[in-house]
């Protein structure tokens, strides 16, 4: 008959590396998937047509904003 070796572990110590075990299994994954979906999703951003650099002057008038009054000036 065989008899099945004892583990020198606790079953608390094994359950500790276990999750230890998964938490680098994890940051593995994590890594990859940044490097082959999310990096090159950020590389491939084309900043818009109607960005801050393009945008038409802003009309204090229409805005109805008069000039020379703004919100602090109460005199």
């Amino acid at each position: 008959m065989m008899t099945i070796p004892q583990s020198t572990y606790s079953p608390l110590a094994r359950l500790v590396l276990l999750m230890i075990c998964l938490a680098i299994a994890g940051s593995c994954a994590a890594g990859v998937h940044y490097a082959a979906v999310d990096l090159p999703a950020q590389k491939a951003v084309q900043v818009p047509d109607n960005s801050y650099g393009n945008a038409p002057p802003v009309n204090r008038l229409t805005l109805g904003i008069t000039p020379g009054v703004y919100w602090g000036d109460h005199t």
